[in-house]
């Protein structure tokens, strides 16, 4: 995935982020084992434990609502926002 933003870019991977800023050098930060393992042994063990997850599931539906919110705006070729409550999509 990448950004690109007014001070540098991001780009991020399952192995690593790489930020750069218009100023500076680059950082990079690398993954430490597999991601997807490391992953599902958390889930596991919030199962187990019954602590909370380090990706639950609210942490989840906000990850997902940019990508709802610029295909909704894809679709009606306007601008879109979240209603107060970040629970609907409004037309701008």
């Amino acid at each position: 995935m990448f950004f690109q933003g007014t001070d540098g870019s991001l780009e991020i991977t399952r192995g690593e982020y790489v930020f750069t800023p218009l100023k500076g050098d680059a950082q990079v930060v690398k993954a430490e084992g597999n991601l997807e393992v490391a992953h599902a042994a958390n889930f596991i063990d919030a199962v187990k434990s019954g602590k909370r997850p380090s990706a639950d599931l609210q942490t989840g539906i906000e990850a997902c609502n940019p990508v709802h919110l610029a295909k909704a705006a894809y679709w009606k070729k306007r601008r879109m926002v979240f209603d107060p409550t970040g629970s609907k999509i409004l037309e701008a």
